[in-house]
């Protein structure tokens, strides 16, 4: 699969340093645009059935995830004083929770409501998604307290800034080169390679990737090793590893369509039905609240199909960008992920690579990487944000360590139960639930970006 070495990431993080003395957070570094990005998740919860309808497409986020950045462990009065300047000292501490109202949902999640059928242009039937009293109920203080976190800022579990690689050693390798799915006839070969590996294409994926170099948080995307290294711990190396890779298997089968917020709350929905015996919805309206997107069921269902037919060892060449996503988690720096962003960029108008032409959206992908002295999954994951940013604007970044620490945050003031206790039990197990920020249309889905 290549010469590259590990990338130096790879490596345990240095020792934490711990701060004396306390430093005083003035509030004017706390962006006053936070508060009024939530003002639309509360409007979006009053719609009919909880969608939001046409504000569900309002972009959210953005300038309230950079002031909660600023202001991480600080406090909303100039007045008041954090007892640590660097939040690294208490990574992992459990804060004396809030007054959890959903102690009720800690182990399953809020009731389904019958859909409402309604009648597509085509004059098709289908089923619309409805919830309960309960569920609004559930989804209005989850808004308050998504709130409220980007507003003020909270303790990680994990510290965004200090996340390195998995060792891939612990984990199988490659089911398939994917590299080599290539077209089968030349004529057909040639075309595409105009349109993915010509110089124009080649130019965009450089800029893409040095746009991306000039923000920390758009590398190392796929650094979970302090998720795999807290599971390890908690249950085993033997049971702690199984239960990483049923995570990265999980969100590798329900990428599609879904942004990473979506993709994480699916595949635990699917780890949490196994865990317990329950089948698998075949719609997405009839699954509970937080769980949907537009491609809930399809995502469901290959799901259940892939741990079926075993897992890990049934993902091939019939699902490239499954595969090499959870390649990336477990370790595997030298394949690369082709998703929507990174297709489109190399050849604007196209979602996804084409049938049998994969391995040539791939390619450059590695050359760029021999290039640079770097590997293939380092240009992917920082191109991935230059691409994003070159069309939003002012994209910075989001690693998938950030989206686990939010989820249990949310999950913890939800239900009360301790932040520990929802990584091992949730993550680790997969027999409760993990309410992230996404669901249903709440924040808007990015169709077929697996990445923030």
């Amino acid at each position: 699969m290549g010469d590259y070495l590990l990338p130096e990431y790879l490596r345990q993080p240095p020792v934490r340093d711990v701060p004396s003395e306390p430093v005083k957070i003035p509030s004017s570094q706390i962006d006053p645009r936070a508060a009024m990005a939530f003002s639309l998740i509360d409007l979006a919860s009053m719609a009919p059935g909880g969608g939001g309808g046409a504000l569900a497409a309002a972009p959210l986020g953005i300038a309230a995830r950079r002031a909660a950045r600023a202001a991480r462990g600080a406090v909303a009065s100039a007045e008041e004083i954090i007892p640590a300047a660097n939040p690294r000292a208490v990574i992992g501490g459990n804060m004396p929770p809030p007054e959890a109202k959903f102690a009720q949902y800690a182990e399953q999640y809020p009731p389904t409501g019958e859909p409402l059928w309604q009648v597509n242009e085509k004059g098709k039937p289908y089923p619309s998604k409805v919830l309960t009293p309960e569920a609004i109920a559930f989804q209005k203080e989850r808004a308050k307290i998504m709130k409220d976190m980007q507003t003020k800022g909270y303790t990680p579990f994990f510290d965004p800034e200090q996340r390195f690689m998995v060792d891939p050693r612990n984990y199988p390798g490659p089911n398939v080169n994917t590299l080599d799915i290539m077209p089968a006839r030349q004529e057909t070969a040639e075309k595409y390679w105009h349109q993915v590996g010509g110089d124009e294409a080649r130019a965009r994926l450089a800029q893409a990737y040095d746009i991306g170099k000039e923000f920390p948080d758009m590398g190392r995307w796929y650094a979970m090793g302090q998720m795999e290294q807290k599971l390890v711990e908690m249950l085993g190396p033997e049971q702690g590893r199984k239960a990483f890779q049923d995570w990265a298997v999980s969100m590798g089968t329900t990428t599609a369509g879904a942004d990473p917020r979506s993709n994480m709350l699916m595949g635990q929905y699917g780890r949490y039905l196994t865990a317990h015996g329950q089948p698998i919805p075949e719609q997405g309206a009839y699954m509970p609240f937080p769980i949907g997107g537009e491609r809930a069921g399809s995502n469901m269902a290959t799901y259940g199909s892939t741990i079926e037919e075993g897992g890990w060892p049934s993902i091939g060449a019939a699902n490239p960008k499954r595969h090499n996503f959870i390649q990336n988690f477990l370790g595997n720096p030298n394949v690369a992920t082709i998703d929507e962003q990174m297709a489109s960029g190399a050849t604007p108008g196209v979602t996804m690579p084409p049938p049998g032409t994969y391995g040539m959206y791939e390619q450059p992908v590695h050359e760029l990487a021999r290039e640079r002295g770097v590997t293939p999954m380092e240009i992917q994951e920082t191109a991935w944000g230059g691409y994003k940013r070159q069309k939003e604007g002012d994209y910075t970044g989001m690693p998938m360590i950030e989206h686990i620490n939010e989820a249990i945050e949310r999950t913890h003031r939800l239900t009360g139960m301790p932040r520990e206790e929802i990584f091992r039990r949730g993550f680790g197990l997969g027999e409760i639930p993990i309410y992230g920020a996404a669901g249903l249309s709440v924040l808007p889905l990015a169709r077929g970006e697996e990445q923030p």
